[in-house]
This record gives C-alpha cells, structure tokens and sequence, in this order.
C-alpha cells in the first residue's frame, strides 16, 4: 500500500524527464535530468521501505519473533570479541572464520586455538555458530605456501579436502552451519580454470556432508551482481555457477550472497535498496534459502588494521561517514527481514579497533560504539527469536 505521495513524485520525476529530453538547450536538460534522477532515487527508495515495513508487519502476524538467524562475523584473531556483552545484545549468531589461510598458516601445522575459543564463546552464550568459509579464495586470504602446489591441481584439491576433512572433524555438533567456501566465482590469486573451480567447491561440498550428513552446508558469492566480469570477461557468471551447483545433487542447504557495498576493487558498487531486492528475488528463484553477508564501510581513510585493504567509494552529501552506514545498512537489513527466504543475515565486522578484514566496516571504532550497532540491538530485541 502506497499513500499520494508516491504517485505525485513518480508523475513528477517522469514528466520531469521527459522534459529533459525533449530540450534543445544542454543546461536546462542537464538540470532537469538530476532532478528528475534525484526525485526517482527517493520514489525507489519509499518504495523499498514501504515494501519492507509492511513485509515485516505481516511476517510479525503469523510468528511472534522472527526466525532469521542475524550475525555478525567474529575478529579473525577468535576468541570472546571485545565488548563482548554488546554482541549478544545485537546478535542470535555468530560466524567463526575457518579460513584455511588462518589455520594452516604453516603448510601441515594446524592451528586451531582462536578457533576453539571462538566457538566455545558462542556456544556458551547459547547463540548459533556459522562456520566457515572453510576455502576463502581471495587475495591475502589463502595460506602463504600454496605456491608449492599451484602448478599441481590433484595436490591442491588434496590438500583442501585434507583440510576441510580437519576442521568439520573437529567442530561436528557445534556448528549449525557450514560455509564451505567464499570467492570461488570471482578471479583469485591462483590461476585456475572453470572446471577446477567446479571440482573444487564440489569436493568441498561433499567433503563436509561425508563428515557431518547432518549440518545445512552452504556456498558463499562474491559480488552477486558480477561486478568483476566487466574486467574478466571470460570469468563465471555468479549466479550460473550457483545454478550449475544447486542443480548438481550435492545436497547444498542454502547459497550466501557476499555484499560489500560501497568498496571500490572488491565490493558491490553503490545501488539503492530497490536494485538490492531486486537481486535477491533474482537469486530466490533457485529454490534455496539465502544468507547474506552484509558491510557497508563508515570512513574512506586508510585503514591500517584492514587485513583486505582497498578504497572506498565516498558517498552521500557529507561524504562517507557513520550516518551513511547507518542509512545504506538499516534500509538493507529491513529488506533482508521482509522476505522469508532470507534465512540469515550476517554484519561482517565488528572491531576496527583490532586487526579485521573489511576497511572501516566494524560496529566499534576508536571513538565508541557506531550508530548502527543500536539499531541491531532494536532488532534483535524486537524482532527476533
């Protein structure tokens, strides 16, 4: 249900454009083009809230609390994170980073300590633990060492089936569910074709549900939209790859979708929030739940402490700030709550004040708490289960 005013400032953006281009003078035209332009960014945008507001007053009448599971990713160093009580306020579950970068650092030696402390937080604290992704296919995010297979595919997919053997061996019972991978779509440090990167998230795939049948195993994608073939075009379309693996019989639970908005190299580039509904009703039609992870950055300065450094897009009338966070965040997560096919929403950041991944993409800064971990805590508070 939409009141007036969005027909009136959909007539008005429409007439206005069609103004534009009937002018024969350019600076009359270039004006009315931004106005016209501006005026139908704020029409998709009450269309988006609307749509949301009411979605999720429906959703309320047929169950008292939502069952979305809503995370947030905990610091890669593992462990009870900082402000720990602020996390159980905001949050029902917590993902565990398994990165075969951070475990085996050193080609045989496993390291499973922050790991351990990780989980064993989480599951003290009665929340959902996420696990994974176990194969992070990204830059700086594989071990240091794969050098010495590169050049050997059969070695390589032994050592991550070994690995990924490992880590579900160990966690059985304590994790609700297996990300299996993450980037495997996008171009990565190895150079690998179509068809190895196939073999490799199937391996992975039936690796887990061999030693834990029982746990929901899911894949992750990185820039859903397919920012990255403008530059690859002979790369994997996001959302074919998905489609090949789910109609594959491997058994996946459940896809993730893997939005950075608003960073420059390795993100989702700005979109309104209609665009982003848009996307996950596209992805809905593959038949399997969805769990989005979700950053949106809050500074465009270096970030030091950022273990995937990249630039972000300066956005929004007084740059990219906490308020702009706050606004492109919240419009998103309403959107992820109104569909029920959205099983998990996760925040991938939490502490920029200790090393993390994503620039500028935490709840907590050097300066206190974000605007933004607030409106998780109404959320968690009103909303969920």
């Amino acid at each position: 249900r939409l009141d007036e005013s969005f027909a009136t400032a959909l007539q008005e953006s429409t007439e206005l454009f069609l103004n534009a281009s009937g002018t024969t003078r350019s600076d009359e035209r270039d004006q009315e083009c931004v106005a016209a332009l501006t005026l139908l960014e704020d029409t998709a945008q009450q269309l988006s809230d609307s749509y949301a507001s009411q979605a999720i007053a429906y959703r309320k009448q047929r169950e008292t609390k939502l069952g979305t599971l809503v995370g947030c990713t905990l610091p890669p160093s593992g462990g009870a994170p900082g402000h720990a009580a602020d996390f159980t306020a905001a949050f029902n579950t917590a993902a565990v980073r398994m990165s075969w970068g951070d475990i085996e650092s050193d080609y045989g030696r496993l390291d499973f300590d922050g790991a351990d402390a990780a989980v064993d937080w989480a599951t003290s604290q009665g929340m959902r633990v996420i696990g994974g992704p176990l194969l992070d296919f990204q830059d700086r995010m594989l071990p240091h060492w794969l050098y010495l297979v590169e050049d050997n595919f059969h070695a390589l997919l032994d050592s991550v089936n070994h690995f990924a053997e490992q880590v579900v061996k160990r966690y059985k019972g304590r994790v609700q569910i297996w990300n299996c991978a993450s980037g495997l779509n996008t171009p990565g440090p190895l150079s690998l074709s179509d068809e190895q990167v196939m073999r490799i998230a199937m391996t992975l795939v039936q690796t887990v549900r061999r030693q834990d049948p029982q746990t929901p195993v899911i894949i992750s994608f990185d820039q859903p939209l397919g920012e990255y073939l403008a530059h690859h075009r002979n790369g994997i379309s996001p959302i074919h790859f998905a489609d090949a693996l789910a109609r594959s019989g491997l058994g996946l639970a459940g896809l993730g979708l893997e939005l950075r908005m608003g960073y420059a190299a390795l993100g989702t580039i700005p979109r309104s929030t209609l665009a982003i509904s848009q996307l996950l009703d596209r992805w809905a039609t593959l038949g399997l739940p969805i769990m989005v992870q979700l950053a949106v950055p809050a500074n465009t300065a270096p970030d030091p402490l950022a273990r995937r450094p990249t630039s972000v897009i300066a956005m929004g009338d007084n740059g990219t700030s906490d308020a702009h966070q706050m606004r492109v965040a919240s419009s998103i997560l309403r959107t992820l709550l109104a569909k029920p096919f959205i099983h998990a929403a996760v925040w991938e950041g939490w502490d920029d004040t200790v090393p993390h991944v994503l620039p500028h993409a935490g709840l907590w800064e050097a300066g206190g708490a974000r605007p933004l971990l607030e409106y998780f805590k109404r959320i968690r508070r009103e909303l969920l289960n």
